[in-house]
């Protein structure tokens, strides 16, 4: 199963519950604060709303270039950044770099040959804007 941790910085000058609020209108999930961090720690299964948005925004190929480009092999991890403030309103964009007042950081760590699963599961890719295919959740390994 993939662990999936979302976290965004809460600066001196940002009410805490609108950056929880960001990122609970993208996962569902309520953070905790750890030290003026807002940290989500799920798996795989809590990335729904995530991809219903990506839909929803018909930013499937855009999704699918900045999932490929986060790719750090061999460890089948992946990272990539939100903008906190489009987030907040239940929308996505993806920055191109660290924003001033901090991103919402997104790493998904994998076993082996999951990687690319969720990648497909996520941003399939399109023709013409719509989904070449769309994949099933990826299923749970005995015991987890």
């Amino acid at each position: 199963m993939a662990s999936v941790k979302l976290w965004a910085p809460v600066n001196p000058t940002e009410d805490a519950s609108k950056v929880c609020g960001a990122l609970t209108r993208i996962s569902g999930l309520t953070p905790r604060l750890d030290d003026n961090i807002a940290v989500i720690d799920c798996n795989h299964r809590d990335l729904q709303i995530f991809h219903h948005l990506l839909r929803d925004e018909e930013i499937l190929d855009t999704a699918r270039s900045v999932l490929e480009k986060g790719i750090q092999s061999p460890e089948e991890k992946m990272s990539f950044m939100l903008n906190k403030q489009v987030a907040f309103v239940g929308r996505i964009s993806f920055p191109a770099g660290e924003e001033e007042l901090g991103s919402i950081h997104v790493e998904i760590k994998c076993n082996e040959g999951e990687l690319e699963y969720i990648i497909n599961w996520l941003a399939p890719p399109t023709e013409e804007g719509k989904p070449v295919y769309e994949k099933e959740m990826p299923p749970l390994r005995e015991g987890e």
